[in-house]
Parts: structure tokens; C-alpha cells; sequence
């Protein structure tokens, strides 16, 4: 037996997690430590970008298992019983089975999520271990989304994730009023002359996802103004860096999945809460964004109540504010 295989896996936590510290980790490990060996990474369709660099084969989970994904917290699945973040039984059970699948034909190793601790040493560290990359979208997808996102006329587009997410069945204390949102955008059309592109994600049980604007009002007043690109299939995420690699700019609602954005190295607007908000300012987020160039955290109101009632005159300010200089600083260098 001449051959070995590492399997990385499976991932079934948070996704901002699985950006910012799983796969900087995995990739370490497998250039220090498994550079001769094949590498395979398990996680959910859709993610296979994040890995290309250093795998070389990607298994998700078929939708049957993936449907079975109910609360990610941290670097796995959260069990109310016990109050601990674990990787359930089924998804062990389907790691087992694809280490099973090589054994006969190579020496397997599989590294899970957790053998090194994603703990607050690391989510807080400026350098924490990984090796951390920018990612861009290939050219048959760029491709794609630019043409989904043309709109007949001359006027900037951007983009806006207006997250959305219930921790069983409560709203979730970094959710911003949906009729705020609604607000906020209608201002941006009519106010900024704004094209919009709404990143739209399927809300699935505790997983989290956006909000669905297509029943609004001011969806169907502004149906030429506004486009909705849907994040899923096997290159959801390369879809989502291609629009916003091909827009002026991105508005993320307080998640930390924004750091995708900072991945991309890609102009963002966020707000977050005065609880959070403060993990976007790290050392290791700074080298990929060129020392936050383009990027504007909004901090100010408090996790929960005062966080979901916050102010949509205001979060027009502070954006105008962002993009207006933005513009200047992209017109100055062309």
C-alpha cells in the first residue's frame, strides 16, 4: 500500500466558522503536514471553492443527509441536551462510510473538526493558525452572473445580503427589522439611484438564511431596479464572490459570514452589533481586505431589541457616506 488519503471532515457548523478558521486550519495541516497524501474535504454542496486550492476531491452531502442539519453552532451541531457543539451521529456515520470506501485501496487518516479547538484563544487572535487566501470566482461562473445581473441602464449596481436567521423558533438578536430593510432599499433606489442585486439564500430551520423580498411592494414598484440572484447548486458560493467581484459594492446585515466579502477583497457595508462587530477588525482580516481599504463596519447599537429597531434614516447616512467616497477613491484611480 503505497498510497494515503487525508479526509477533512465533515464540516457541519457555522459557515462563517468553516471560512474563518476551519478551512485556514486544514489547509496548514495539509501543506505542513499531508503534502504527499490525497486530500479530501466533506462539507455541503455548494463550498467546493473554499477548498479547491488544496484538495483534490470534494464530497457534499447528499440533500436527504444535508435536510438533516438543524442547529450549526461553532464547529458543529449544537445538542440543547447537553449544551455542547457535536458532530451528530448521522453525518459520523457518513465520514465512516467514505473512510470505509478507501481503505481497501489506500492508508486513510481523517481529521475532524475540533482535534485542533476553534475556541474564543482563536475566534478573538489577530494571527490565529491557518494560512488565509483571497478567492475569485472562474470565468464560466463570472460569466453567468454577469449577465443575470445586467440591468438597461448606466446606473452603479450593488449588492445586499439582508440576513435572516431563528434559533428555534426566536428571532435572532442580529436581525435587523424586515420592514426596515424594506425601507432602506426602497431609499437606496429612489434616494441614490441604485441598482440592486438581493443575494437571496433559503431560510432553513435554524441554519439561517436571507430574507425573501419578492411579495414586498416596493419589489414589484422597482421590478426594473432590483434583480435577485439565488445562492445554491454545486457553485453556490462561487456565485455569490462572482456578484461581488461584478458590483460596486456589497451591504451584509450583522452576520459573521460577512467576511466573505473580506475574502473576496471585495468593497462591503455592514452593520453589526456592539457585541460582534468588533471580530471583523483582526489582524489576519486586515492583510486580505488591504488593511480594510474599502471596507465601512457600522457599530453602534447593542444585540437583540435596540439592534433590530435601529434606525433606517441613519443607515442611509452612513452608507451614502461610505459610497460616496468610495466612488471618489474608484474614480480617482481610473
Amino acid at each position: 500500500m503505497d498510497k494515503k488519503v487525508i479526509i477533512f471532515g465533515p464540516w457541519v457548523g457555522e459557515f462563517s466558522y468553516e471560512l474563518s478558521w476551519w478551512i485556514p486550519e486544514i489547509r496548514k495541516v495539509r501543506n505542513t503536514y499531508y503534502k504527499d497524501f490525497n486530500c479530501i474535504a466533506v462539507s455541503s454542496k455548494g463550498r467546493e471553492i473554499l477548498y479547491s486550492d488544496f484538495v483534490d476531491g470534494f464530497i457534499y452531502y447528499p440533500d436527504d443527509l444535508e435536510s438533516q442539519r438543524k442547529y450549526p453552532s461553532t464547529y458543529g451541531e449544537h445538542d440543547p441536551l447537553n449544551g455542547r457543539d457535536i458532530i451528530p451521529k448521522n453525518f459520523q456515520v457518513f465520514i465512516d462510510e467514505i473512510v470505509k470506501h478507501y481503505q481497501d485501496r489506500y492508508e486513510v487518516y481523517n481529521y475532524q473538526p475540533g482535534q485542533m479547538p476553534i475556541d474564543s484563544s482563536r475566534v478573538f487572535s489577530d494571527n490565529p493558525y491557518g494560512e488565509f487566501i483571497n478567492y475569485t470566482s472562474s470565468a464560466n461562473v463570472t460569466d453567468e452572473i454577469i449577465k443575470k445581473i445586467k440591468f438597461d441602464n448606466d446606473k452603479d449596481t450593488i449588492s445586499i445580503l439582508a440576513r435572516l436567521k431563528n434559533r428555534e423558533n426566536r428571532i435572532d438578536g442580529e436581525n435587523w427589522n424586515p420592514k426596515s430593510w424594506s425601507k432602506f432599499i426602497q431609499k437606496l433606489i429612489v434616494e441614490l439611484d441604485l441598482n440592486i442585486i438581493l443575494t437571496t439564500i433559503r431560510n432553513e430551520k435554524s441554519k439561517g438564511g436571507t430574507l425573501n423580498f419578492s411579495k414586498y411592494d416596493f419589489y414589484k414598484q422597482y421590478n426594473d431596479r432590483i434583480k435577485e440572484v439565488v445562492i445554491d447548486g454545486e457553485t453556490s458560493v462561487e456565485k455569490q464572490i462572482a456578484v461581488l467581484e461584478n458590483t460596486t459594492c456589497s451591504i451584509w446585515g450583522g452576520t459573521g459570514a460577512v467576511t466573505l466579502a473580506f475574502f473576496a477583497n471585495t468593497p462591503v457595508f455592514t452593520q453589526q452589533t456592539t457585541d460582534n462587530g468588533s471580530r471583523l477588525n483582526f489582524e489576519w482580516q486586515k492583510r486580505l481586505t488591504n488593511n480594510h481599504e474599502n471596507v465601512e463596519i457600522f457599530i453602534k447599537y447593542k444585540y437583540g431589541k435596540e439592534f433590530y429597531d435601529s434606525s433606517v434614516q441613519e443607515m442611509v447616512d452612513r452608507f451614502s457616506d461610505y459610497y460616496n467616497k468610495l466612488r471618489k477613491k474608484q474614480n480617482e484611480k481610473s
